[in-house]
């Protein structure tokens, strides 16, 4: 396990790209999957670059390769540049969403580079229009969790956002994802960085795994057709103790 540097961001989203572009959420609300890759690699790529670079962690294999990606909020950072972050990772999603499409394109032959030029203008309507129905859904799914987190009195504890942590699909099954997870949990407790942590997942098959590295399950609810699950984590100075 390893923190992200800049120049591995591109190889760390890749990661993260594999592992999200079927996900639920984002399928409902980019159903065409071009469009929905493009829009998965900027936002992890541009959230990495201007927010949360130093709570991004990898763990690559024996050839150097990045099998998993995890990224925490970083909560530390200085509320004015935080919000420097947020303005400028606004304006890197677009650019970094340009590019994804170009050179996937040419990955794949100039003549679906050209398609890909002349539809950009309609593959931006789907974007935003995708955006605004993702954003409005995360804002649902953020109040919901609120609701759900007051329960054994969660809600009144600081917590980590655990905002993404991916496998390479052919990697998977070999421990990695538990074994970055509970390696930088444990970094960060070491930090001083106290808190639980809390996370939301809209894939139901996940759940199982983040119960095994220590997650509690508060509940699920359901967004526009979705299965929204929240589960937090205590951290060592406070041990979970249910009151139901």
């Amino acid at each position: 396990m390893e923190k992200l540097s800049r120049w591995q961001v591109h190889e760390a989203t890749e990661v993260l790209v594999e592992s999200f572009v079927d996900d639920p959420i984002w399928q409902f609300c980019y159903p065409n999957k071009m469009l929905r890759t493009a829009t998965v690699y900027a936002t992890f790529a541009a959230n990495t670059h201007c927010l949360n670079l130093r709570t991004t962690y990898i763990l690559k294999d024996d050839d150097g390769k990045i099998v998993s990606t995890v990224i925490f909020e970083d909560e530390r950072l200085n509320p004015l540049i935080q919000l420097l972050g947020y303005i400028a990772q606004s304006q890197l999603i677009l650019i970094l969403f340009v590019k994804k499409l170009m050179l996937d394109g040419y990955a794949h032959s100039f003549p679906h580079a050209v398609g890909v030029v002349v539809l950009l203008p309609l593959l931006f309507v789907g974007y935003s229009f995708g955006s605004l129905f993702f954003g409005i859904n995360l804002i649902r799914a953020y109040f919901k969790s609120y609701m759900l987190g007051r329960k054994d009195g969660w809600h009144e504890q600081k917590k980590k956002h655990l905002l993404a942590i991916g496998t390479l699909p052919t990697a998977q099954g070999n421990g990695h994802g538990s074994q970055l997870i509970k390696a930088v949990i444990a970094e960060l407790e070491a930090e001083k960085y106290y808190g639980g942590y809390n996370l939301e997942s809209s894939n139901p098959r996940n759940v199982t795994f983040y119960e095994r590295n220590g997650f509690v399950n508060l509940g699920a609810v359901q967004l526009s057709g979705m299965t929204v699950t929240l589960l937090v984590r205590p951290d060592l100075h406070r041990p979970y103790t249910s009151t139901a």
